[in-house]
């Protein structure tokens, strides 16, 4: 890594966070989230970063759009807490409004092959959790519903 690297990468992850903070706000003033978006879209960064940081650092080309890092960074969370658990509706909800941007917009962006691979994992995850949420509101009894 240049000697910049780390500050390139902090910068990187705030733009991303930004993104996404933005967007859990969204949620949390329609009562869809509970928790503190900052707190909980810099926690949602790291744990992409994370998983892929050679990607999210640019070793393998271009890094990827901050759009492409809020998407992957609410797709993780997802991928680690259960449906109905806290914050789990403020980041499906925000996931979904995410990905219909790139659907509708994404040409606009500069994205890559690796954004579109990324987005399209987080695609998947997010119709995956929709199955769950699926089942989830079919198990609750109609006191609970």
């Amino acid at each position: 890594m240049w000697p910049f690297g780390a500050i390139k990468n902090t910068y990187k992850k705030s733009e991303a966070a930004t993104v996404l903070q933005n967007i859990l706000e969204m949620q949390a003033s329609n009562g869809n989230f509970q928790q503190d978006p900052a707190k909980a879209a810099t926690v949602a960064i790291d744990l992409a970063w994370n998983q892929c940081p050679h990607i999210f650092e640019g070793k393998l080309g271009v890094r990827p759009h901050k759009l492409t890092l809020a998407i992957a960074g609410a797709a993780s969370v997802l991928e680690k807490i259960e449906v109905g658990s806290t914050g789990s509706s403020g980041f499906y909800a925000s996931l979904a409004v995410m990905l219909g941007e790139t659907g509708k917009r994404g040409h606009i962006y500069p994205f890559t092959a690796t954004d579109w691979s990324i987005i399209e994992a987080a695609t998947n995850i997010g119709e995956n959790w929709a199955v769950k949420l699926e089942e989830f509101g079919k198990s609750l009894t109609p006191l609970q519903a």
